[in-house]
């Protein structure tokens, strides 16, 4: 070991760098922390996880389950009720109860709720968000009411400006929000996901539970319009009528209702479903991997994803793949899935139609879609978002400081307005764009008022 590495070890040295950083953080100064620390603290942000099995829920998770396994950190994980946590290991702290004793917070999904910001932006410790995707940010229908899209839009505008590094699902993903809020490169980690282990014995038990065909397309989806569900039933009425075997498969559908304005689950639930097709709702995660293991494919019609679990897990049960070649799908899938010609809901049909017809396409996707899930893992994920903490601490963003620091005072003043007026969307936030035409009526009230103070100029004179 030579003389700079024992430095570094040495119980004097190491102390007063900790207690020269502890100082640093007390005055939240914001700036660089240049200390080797053996083991992180971190805090994983669970306060607003969803309770239904969604892709947020499943990566916070799973997540969690593989950093608790790193040497190298120690877990907190803050909730708003400790509920959230359960079957998860880790210091589990509430918000009320919250210390800020952590070296990072991570918060694995977007900010919805701006009343949360408070406890974020008042700590000392550095900021790290997962953004998963710009779907709500672009599609208004994935909101109850306008409001709330554009309160949703104008936080994300505000606050990721000023987090110090942000993880995407995909390169897709990172080149998106590069694009639209115009933060550099080089402030954005990809860290893909992974998929869960797959159900093993008593299918055909589960299989008589759950009334299921014998022979059936699956699809697993939340009914937001870009999940294209709509298409999908047009594309497996399609494949009915083309099917000239006996026995057509059916389409069997699961996923919680979104809410969204234009839902589909609502409608199958109060009308009667297209002849072929069966809808399940919510599933609990055996049902899923049951569902994966008994179906013909997974047929995943979504337009717009941010990464994409159900055709990995899908991959990882060996069911074969039909899948849409855009946004983070190909970055996914790989060569594991058959993409549609196109978009349309005949392009769809005609994918069905050559996985249900052919038996050997389907042996080959199932074997292809084997070797492709075998790139991913949990581990592997927890690894690179522990590298991504380790270099926030080491050296964080000069740019995201600098904001940070700019925006602080901003951002907790929203996020207090948002707790005072009931959370998201409710009276006297300020939002962005309610900010820019307040300053454009300002403005117009202080010019007119200047043109008043004016003499008139009179016409014909000439000086």
């Amino acid at each position: 070991m030579d003389h700079d590495t024992k430095e570094v070890y040495s119980p004097h040295v190491s102390r007063a760098r900790a207690a020269a950083a502890a100082v640093e953080r007390a005055c939240r100064g914001f700036t660089k922390i240049e200390i080797d620390t053996p083991r992180l603290k971190v805090a994983l942000d669970l306060r607003d996880l969803p309770r239904e099995q969604v892709g947020t829920r499943i990566y916070a998770v799973n997540l969690a389950r593989a950093l608790v396994k790193l040497r190298q950190i120690d877990l907190t994980l803050l909730v708003e009720d400790p509920a959230q946590a359960k079957g998860l290991c880790g210091r589990i702290v509430t918000a009320a109860a919250w210390a800020d004793d952590v070296d990072v917070i991570h918060k694995p999904a977007q900010v919805m709720d701006p009343a949360e910001l408070g406890l974020l932006f008042e700590s000392s410790a550095q900021l790290v968000i997962t953004y998963q995707d710009l779907i709500a940010y672009r599609i208004p229908l994935v909101f109850a009411s306008e409001a709330r899209f554009e309160t949703y839009r104008a936080t994300s505008r505000l606050v990721l400006p000023a987090f110090q590094r942000i993880i995407a699902y995909s390169e897709s993903v990172s080149r998106e929000i590069v694009s639209e809020f115009g933060i550099p490169r080089d402030d954005i980690t990809v860290v893909m996901l992974a998929a869960d282990d797959a159900a093993g014995s008593k299918a055909q038990m589960a299989r008589r539970s759950l009334g299921l065909p014998r022979r059936f397309f699956f699809s697993i989806a939340s009914d937001y319009p870009h999940k294209n569900l709509v298409s999908l039933v047009e594309a497996y009425k399609t494949f009915r009528t083309h099917w000239h075997q006996a026995d057509p498969p059916h389409l069997v559908l699961a996923g919680y209702s979104s809410g969204a304005r234009t839902g589909l689950y609502p409608q199958l639930e109060s009308t009667r479903a297209p002849e072929g097709v069966v809808f399940l709702g919510p599933v609990s995660s055996h049902q899923l991997q049951i569902l994966y293991k008994t179906a013909e494919a997974l047929v995943f019609a979504s337009l717009y994803e941010g990464f994409g679990l159900p055709p990995l897990e899908a991959m990882a049960a060996g069911t074969p793949v039909i899948a849409m070649p855009i946004s983070a799908m190909p970055e996914v899938a790989g060569d594991g899935a058959l993409y549609c010609d196109g978009l349309s809901s005949a392009a769809l049909a005609e994918a069905m139609t050559r996985v249900a017809s052919d038996q050997e396409l389907r042996a080959e996707l199932r074997q292809k879609g084997l070797d492709r899930v075998r790139k991913f893992g949990w581990e592997l994920t927890a690894k690179a978002t522990y590298d991504v903490y380790r270099s926030v601490v080491a050296s964080p963003s000069e740019r995201s400081l600098c904001m940070r620091r700019a925006m602080r005072a901003a951002i907790i003043d929203w996020s207090q307005k948002c707790s005072r007026h009931g959370g998201p969307g409710g009276p006297g936030v300020l939002g962005i764009r309610d900010a820019y035409r307040a300053l454009g009526t300002a403005v117009r009230t202080r010019v007119r008022r200047g043109l008043r103070r004016l003499r008139p100029f009179p016409v014909g004179r000439v000086d």
